[in-house]
């Protein structure tokens, strides 16, 4: 009864895979959004060497 049944776990994962892959994306334009402003501001006010 513990055994799962591989299909139905791939259709769950099926399912479940665009929310996660959506999640993922954003977190990491996010982060790249971050980073790239970070950048910006720190050359900006020089303080980074160009």
């Amino acid at each position: 009864m513990h055994h799962s049944i591989p299909e139905a776990q791939a259709t769950e994962d099926i399912s479940e895979n665009p929310r996660r892959i959506y999640k993922v994306i954003k977190n990491t334009i996010q982060m790249i959004v971050m980073f790239g402003a970070c950048l910006v501001i720190c050359h900006a006010f020089g303080w980074m060497p160009s």
